[in-house]
């Protein structure tokens, strides 16, 4: 039997948009990523380390990031989030998602693509919780500890105790340091979104999005903008400084 972490290696991609990021399947043919990532683009590559698969084309249907800029530095309005089509990937696995907020017992482990030594290989970070980051209806999930570096947006966050995928990764503490990152979760304040057609419907809170209910989770388990020293950096594949939001 697969281990849960080379589960959740198998169920992450490279998404090659305008940036670069990390994205992970959550339904046949569907992979999550974030907005900022993919920018305005319909069309994009992903590469799949799981097959040794590279550039292979995609499509993008449907971006969430219409809730405003709860810290302006960011690049993409919450929850910054995106789906990406992909066909012809038949028989990979999908995550199996947890619903729930996180405590603070919990600790997790998000794989990425970052930039290092002049290669970006699948590379992982555990991470634990400090808490929630504003208020709602833009609630970031605030983890602590490991350094989470440009190419990680978009990782699935997996919950240890849970064995499910809680979160999305879309923001770094600081590229440099050991600081952790932000992510966004399911509820996204009681909207959900019919992930295989991009239709919006109202859902309880903490009710998962339609297209990974059920019928859509899988037995394999496997989701930015960047904060640095004396300032938010607007995006983890950005290079830029900003001020500080106060």
């Amino acid at each position: 039997m697969e281990s849960l972490e080379e589960l959740l290696r198998d169920c992450t991609v490279r998404v090659l948009g305008p940036r670069r990021g990390a994205g992970f399947f959550i339904a046949p043919g569907i992979v999550l990523t974030c907005a900022h990532v993919v920018g305005a683009q319909t069309t994009l590559t992903i590469d799949w380390d799981a097959k040794g698969i590279r550039n292979h084309s995609a499509s993008v249907p449907t971006t969430i990031a219409d809730r405003g800029r709860p810290i302006p530095a960011f690049d993409s309005d919450y929850p910054d989030v995106a789906l990406v089509h992909v066909d012809g990937l038949d028989g990979h696995p999908c995550v199996a998602i947890d619903p729930d907020w996180p405590g603070h017992e919990d600790r997790f482990q998000i794989y990425g693509y970052p930039e290092e030594g002049g290669s970006a290989v699948l590379t992982p970070a555990v991470l634990t919780y400090r808490g929630k980051k504003g208020s709602e209806p833009t609630v970031f999930l605030d983890l602590a500890s490991d350094q989470v570096k440009r190419g990680m947006s978009g990782a699935a966050v997996l919950n240890f105790r849970s064995q499910g995928v809680c979160g999305l990764v879309v923001a770094s503490k600081d590229i440099g340091e050991d600081r952790g990152a932000l992510a966004v979760t399911w509820g996204l304040d009681g909207r959900g979104t019919d992930l295989s057609s991009g239709r919006e419907h109202r859902l309880p809170p903490n009710r998962l999005p339609v297209g990974v209910r059920e019928g859509h989770r899988r037995p394999n388990h496997c989701a930015g903008h960047e904060h640095v020293e004396g300032g938010w950096r607007s995006g983890i594949g950005c290079s830029r400084r900003v001020a500080r939001p106060r």
